[in-house]
């Protein structure tokens, strides 16, 4: 019983690390839907329901992320969160530089390559358009992916 449990918890965290990587592009998406399908067939014939379940979750995750919107939120959280680590960072540096403790010329160095890290991420950001603007949300998205009919499964 204690083996169930741990093969069934190793599949969540896998089937979540699968959902929350972000495809690089339309053939990663196809690929780790295709694996995440592969992987559901396989618990449903073993009888996990629970691991069958996670592996759904994983699945519509990864709609929401391969879509245009959630991709977008996606890289919109990772440079909000880049902002943040860059702000930090440029405390560290004033307090270096006032309290002269410290390696002030390393934390100014460290904060120039955050801040150009920041800059890429800003620049690689895709720019809403007008079109875009009335997109789905990920919420619609994943929504619109659950209402799929499900292709038959073959005992």
């Amino acid at each position: 019983m204690k083996l169930a449990h741990t093969l069934i918890a190793t599949a969540a965290l896998a089937a979540s690390a699968l959902a929350h990587a972000q495809p690089a592009s339309q053939e990663d998406c196809n690929f780790q839907h295709e694996r995440l399908t592969s992987e559901m067939e396989k618990a449903k014939s073993a009888g996990e329901d629970a691991r069958m379940l996670s592996l759904e979750r994983a699945r519509g995750e990864l709609a929401v992320s391969c879509s245009e919107p959630g991709a977008r939120t996606m890289k919109e959280r990772r440079i909000s969160t880049q902002e943040k680590k860059v702000t930090q960072m440029q405390k560290a540096v004033d307090s270096a530089e006032k309290d002269g403790k410290g390696d002030a010329t390393k934390a100014r160095a460290n904060l120039k390559e955050a801040q150009a890290e920041l800059e890429r991420m800003k620049r690689e950001a895709p720019k809403k358009t007008a079109q875009q603007k009335g997109a789905q949300t990920p919420e619609q998205a994943r929504a619109q992916a659950e209402a799929q009919p499900k292709a038959p499964q073959n005992n």
